[in-house]
């Protein structure tokens, strides 16, 4: 990508000044939804909506024409109906506005009369401003306090990912989600009917992004699927890139078509293009958040060789089954280690053996910390994750107290295992992954209680440094998915830089 191209796409990523066409005083409509969610993700920038039958729009001065701004906006949000879609675009055309965001739906996905009319704006973007859309949400940019229609919680912190999608909706999920999970962006874009900006000059963007770590997309189908290739091949070897293609199926590619007017391609010939270019390759929403969480806490470190270290519920042969699967191993301990771990654990039914089975849900952190440290030091092992029961600790232990009326919260042992974290991290630089099973199955009080400390305990994991997973399934196979990707970069001589600064939650 040319500095010039890669300077007009980030300055309309990164606008200083919004302008709104379509904006709306009547709530619930896309105009009004969109200077709300402006407002509230406290946008520092010039809001200009543009609306001929209102002075002002939730507190904000509104200009009846686009002729009639103060000055010319970086970036043009266009909500209006499709019919009227290009006849704005002309306008901020000849007035010089950089780039635009069509919200609008109705083209290409919808019908014949539909693709004329997008036919028609890609002929007007052609001429020299650059269109995001049509049948968008737009652009999430943090630093810039720009964000989606349904993005008015997000994060103002912004992180080491860039993400595009077709979907708006599937865009807006994923922000949400990532919240809580510690992954924040560079910048998000829902970039629809790609009737300009398209998947290639998005990847080529967030690749010379020096904001930019990490690379992700949801892609329903690629315009120039050569040249993507290409332009893939080279990203993938200087910044990990995650996708999520769907429509690779027959049903799939009916949805995609109908949804962005795009089209699939064969699962085998994705699965290929990823094995070549050592894409990060995921076949879900979920799947997507657990290898952006592992890339965002512990690439590029961490390897094949893997510690696990808990207790209770068949851990070890459950461990043993899902590593191997997964194409991971479990080396063995030294003897000496063995009998020390043996010491510590002194309780029937336990296994100090790799993976550790403590035999009993109850063991406290501090026990944990100190096997996770022995395990730590060993130079075979790359990577060590640590199994903890919550509900156990919490309720049986507020259960044999006798005082059912005291906060679990009195209980926490979390502070504990993160500290010894955050100590094994900075003595050995080996990384370490939370594994927290979800146990909520009612709603009476103390489940409830339990699930904020649940969260709680992510949170404190996840600043100090630990990714957190639900299971050991999607631990282990989101480590195995980067090992794979580091592996590959290895075997091309290629030596992954260091991400730098780890991210830190402000909100759980």
């Amino acid at each position: 990508m040319k500095l010039d191209e890669f300077q007009t796409l980030d300055r309309i990523i990164h606008p200083a000044s919004v302008a709104v066409v379509g904006a709306s005083s009547s709530p619930g409509k896309f105009g009004w939804l969109y200077i709300k969610a402006l407002i509230d993700l406290n946008f520092s920038g010039r809001l200009f909506p543009v609306n001929d039958h209102a002075d002002e729009i939730l507190g904000v001065k509104t200009y009846p024409t686009l002729a009639e701004l103060p000055e010319v906006p970086d970036l043009l949000v266009v909500t209006v109906p499709a019919r009227f879609v290009a006849d704005y675009l002309e306008e901020a055309l000849a007035l010089g506005i950089p780039g635009a965001v069509v919200m609008s739906s109705g083209f290409t996905e919808l019908s014949q009369e539909g693709a004329a009319m997008q036919a028609h704006i890609a002929e007007i973007a052609a001429r020299g401003i650059r269109i995001i859309g049509p049948n968008c949400f737009g652009i999430y940019s943090p630093r810039a306090g720009i964000t989606l229609i349904p993005g008015s919680g997000f994060s103002r912190d912004s992180g080491p990912v860039g993400f595009f999608a077709q979907s708006g909706g599937m865009t807006a999920d994923l922000g949400q989600m990532a919240m809580s999970r510690g992954i924040r962006f560079s910048a998000m874009i829902s970039y629809g009917n790609a009737v300009d900006v398209d998947e290639i000059e998005l990847l080529e963007y967030f690749a010379a992004d020096p904001n930019t770590h990490f690379i992700a997309s949801y892609m329903e189908g690629v315009v120039d699927g050569r040249r993507f290739f290409e332009i893939l091949g080279k990203v993938a070897k200087i910044k990990p890139v995650v996708i999520w293609k769907a429509g690779i199926t027959e049903a799939g590619a009916r949805a995609a078509a109908s949804h962005t007017g795009s089209m699939g391609g064969s699962r085998r010939l994705w699965e290929s293009l990823f094995s070549q270019t050592g894409v990060i390759g995921v076949r879900g929403l979920e799947e997507m958040l657990d290898v952006l969480m592992m890339l965002a806490y512990v690439y590029p470190r961490g390897g094949r060789n893997v510690a696990i270290v808990g207790g209770g519920g068949g851990l070890a042969v459950e461990a043993s089954d899902l590593a191997e699967l997964s194409g991971l191993r479990l080396p063995r301990f030294p003897a000496d280690v063995t009998e020390q771990i043996a010491s510590l654990l002194q309780g029937a039914g336990s296994a100090p053996t790799n993976p550790v089975d403590a035999g009993n849900p109850v063991v406290h952190p501090s026990v944990l910390v100190k096997i996770m440290k022995m395990a730590a030091a060993l130079p075979d092992v790359d990577t060590l994750m640590v199994v903890q029961f919550l509900f156990h600790i919490y309720i049986l232990f507020r259960r044999m107290s006798g005082q059912a009326d005291i906060p679990l919260s009195t209980f926490a042992t979390y502070p504990v295992l993160a500290d010894g974290i955050r100590e094994i991290c900075n003595e050995f630089g080996k990384p370490v992954i939370g594994v927290f099973p979800e146990t909520a199955t009612s709603e009476n009080d103390e489940e409830v209680q339990l699930e904020i400390e649940w969260r709680k305990a992510r949170h404190a994991l996840l600043n100090a440094g630990a990714p957190v997973y639900p299971s050991m399934e999607r631990a282990l196979v989101a480590l195995a998915k980067m090992v794979d990707h580091l592996e590959y970069l290895k075997s091309r001589g290629i030596v992954p830089a260091p991400i730098g600064e780890r991210c830190v939650v402000t909100q759980y």
